[in-house]
């Protein structure tokens, strides 16, 4: 999950963490120090780099991240849900889905995640953005 603020991250990993528990959520973002953050972006990397680089996928694992995901860390995600965004951050987070091939077919994703999925958050796509009409100055 990506989102575009700090407090975004932080109260949707409340939420997340709330419902799956701390140990299946990862908040990962800019204001952590530079020692921790290094540490934070190794973590990622071993759970969600490259085949043959990552120690193995973890099961349910959901990270929650600003704007630090969506470049310079070569992870890969399952399903991505983003806050709306300037259409090239968008691409460079989609650009963390579904990144490596994760075997044939993309066999070693959980089933229902094998078709690559970007969902938009921060919408609503039943306002009715169209002009009103205005009445005819006398």
């Amino acid at each position: 999950m990506v989102r575009n603020t700090v407090k975004r991250v932080l109260d949707a990993a409340r939420v997340l963490r709330e419902r799956f528990g701390d140990e299946h959520v990862t908040v990962a973002h800019s204001c952590f120090i530079d020692i921790d953050r290094a540490a934070k972006d190794a973590d990622l990397l071993k759970r969600f780099g490259p085949p043959g680089k990552a120690a193995g996928r973890p099961g349910t694992h959901i990270v929650v991240a600003s704007q630090v995901a969506e470049q310079s860390l070569d992870v890969d995600f399952d399903l991505l849900v983003t806050d709306l965004c300037p259409v090239d951050l968008l691409l460079q987070r989609v650009g963390r889905l579904h990144r490596h091939q994760r075997g044939e077919a993309q066999g070693e994703r959980p089933e229902r995640l094998r078709t690559a999925r970007c969902l938009v958050t921060g919408v609503d796509w039943n306002t009715d953005l169209r002009p009103t009409p205005t009445a005819p100055r006398p």
